[in-house]
């Protein structure tokens, strides 16, 4: 045997030794790489499907979840305003509004009936009032508002200071919103 030979015998072995790695790194490896993968990918969707299986396995077994949706449904509807015209909710708005400001002894100086809004199924009737007050005061209002038993909110208030020397008084312009449903709405 001649030293070319076994050169050539060692160039072979070691090409092929060479092609064998690289066929195990790039070819083998990845494609089991990618099978093991798509078995993951496989189990966590068994896992999501099992999971929506319960979840509405559950739904269905619970009876009481539509009868709490009515529940709620009366609740809210019990705080919107019913009037036949939206006038008509304004001025119970007016009432509500008054009342609490006998409570919190403020004089209002203007009450404005503003243009109603179309929120979804439902109309918001706001009025705007004008009036002076301290903090005190406010505050009083500002719950009296919130908590009354109808649904009433405050989009807007501004409020401005009469003497910033000494800023007890202030003016206060604030929009309070009533709401009832649209005509139209069959809940």
């Amino acid at each position: 045997m001649s030293a070319s030979d076994r050169n050539r015998r060692s160039i072979i072995i070691g090409g092929g030794v060479i092609a064998a790695i690289l066929l195990w790194v790039f070819v083998i490896m990845p494609f089991f790489d990618r099978i093991s993968l798509r078995e993951q990918e496989i189990d966590d969707n068994i896992k999501l499907i099992r999971k929506y299986t319960i979840a509405l396995e559950e739904a269905a077994a619970s009876p009481g979840a539509d009868s709490d949706l009515q529940a709620r449904l009366r609740q809210v509807d019990e705080r919107l305003f019913t009037g036949q015209t939206i006038q008509l909710a304004a001025a119970d708005i007016q009432k509500i509004v008054d009342g609490a400001a006998r409570q919190s002894e403020l004089a209002i100086r203007t009450v404005r009936v503003m243009d109603s809004e179309a929120i979804d199924d439902f109309v918001a009737v706001p009025i705007q009032v004008i009036f002076e007050s301290d903090l005190t005061r406010l505050k009083q209002f500002i719950s009296l508002i919130e908590s009354n038993r109808k649904l009433l909110t405050i989009p807007e208030l501004q409020i401005r200071v009469k003497n910033r020397r000494m800023p007890r008084e202030i003016t206060l312009t604030m929009k309070i919103a009533g709401y009832m449903k649209r005509e139209g709405t069959g809940r």
